[in-house]
């Protein structure tokens, strides 16, 4: 309840979020997830690239991709990076078409390695809802799947954790 004019004061006054200031040196980092990629049909895994799942992106993943690159084309965006599996590269592609860059290749940002159930099988358990799929998600661990990458070797080949993944400001 307001009982004085300083009151009244401190009611009325507002204070907005301030943004962030510019840093010299540092970037702004957009992560952009795939466009959707080829459906898995049991007994026709998809093709393996250094052991990860390699699906291409289907005709709406393409269309997610062009739609992004509108999205997207006025940004100011100054690199674009993928990792060594062709739907990302797809993805990127009319975004880098557009703004007349080379995607770099990184390996490290490739999503979590699936052990035996990489080459589509982890889609169909999830659906499925496989018993294990549930304990990925209730004890927030990958390895739980047979042969599947630990959080600890995520990590280290994240971006987050490697300082060589930011180009050098001159370079933005």
């Amino acid at each position: 309840m307001v009982t004085s004019p300083e009151d009244l004061t401190a009611a009325r006054a507002s204070y907005p979020q301030s943004g962030f200031p510019d840093i010299p040196g540092s970037a702004d980092i957009l992560l952009i997830r795939h466009g959707q990629s080829e459906p898995y049909v049991p007994g026709t895994p998809f093709p393996l690239v250094d052991g990860h799942a390699d699906p291409a992106l289907t005709p709406g993943g393409h269309q997610q991709a062009r739609r992004l690159a509108d999205r997207l084309a006025t940004a100011g965006i100054d690199a674009i990076y993928v990792s060594t599996l062709r739907r990302t590269a797809q993805t990127a592609a009319p975004l880098a078409a557009r703004l007349g860059l080379a995607p770099e290749v990184e390996p490290g940002l490739r999503e979590v390695h699936l052990g035996e159930w990489e080459g589509g099988e982890y889609r169909q358990r999830a659906a499925e809802r496989d018993p294990i799929v549930r304990q990925v998600f209730e004890q927030e661990r990958w390895d739980v799947i047979p042969g599947a990458e630990t959080s600890a070797s995520l990590a280290g080949r994240s971006p987050s954790s490697r300082r060589t993944m930011v180009p050098s400001p001159g370079s933005w």
